[in-house]
């Protein structure tokens, strides 16, 4: 292995075998539609700050979209949860943040729209296309579009590791998961 110390000194190390742990989080899922790169909308959370009292969209159905609404809703801000499936899926989402979940939807500080999903993203609403193909606008000051991740193949593909054609993925034995 070919590296650099932090003081940028060349550095080769020996070894039979590197594990690479690169993380999951780099590159956000983009959904391909108009204002999703605007100044207000955000493929991460950050926390509530700033978002007190304030209306926001957030688009997903896993941990991250519900942790979001939930401490969101908990911190006064009006929230839109927007899930393109007919339910959330309960058996992956922490199970600490269903009943947190259940109560600001019962008091109305987060509302769930199932089948739903963003057309587009304007400077303080957005348009959702729900069941049967209807649009609907919601008005949005803030947008989180919490809709998963992918790791960054940059380094694998730079040091040489085989790529799968079509979808990007280093190949590797599915056995001793070794590249080859």
């Amino acid at each position: 292995l070919h590296a650099r110390r932090r003081s940028g000194e060349p550095r080769v190390i020996a070894a039979r075998n590197i594990a690479v742990a690169s993380g999951g989080y780099y590159r956000p899922r983009l959904l391909g539609i108009p204002g999703e790169m605007s100044p207000h909308v955000s493929h991460y959370y950050g926390g509530s700050r700033g978002m007190r009292r304030k209306r926001v969209l957030v688009v997903g159905g896993g941990n991250s979209a519900v942790e979001a609404a939930v401490e969101l809703a908990e911190h006064h801000a009006q929230v839109v949860l927007a899930y393109r499936g007919a339910r959330l899926p309960k058996t992956q989402i922490k199970p600490w943040l269903l009943p947190r979940l259940a109560e600001q939807h019962r008091t109305g500080r987060i509302e769930i729209r199932y089948r739903t999903v963003p057309l587009s993203i304007g400077h303080d609403q957005a348009i959702l296309l729900t069941r049967g193909n209807r649009q609907q606008t919601v008005d949005a000051e803030r947008v989180l579009l919490l809709t998963g991740y992918g790791p960054d193949y940059a380094l694998l593909s730079r040091a040489g590791v085989p790529m799968h054609k079509q979808t990007g993925r280093p190949r590797f034995h599915p056995r001793s998961l070794q590249t080859g």
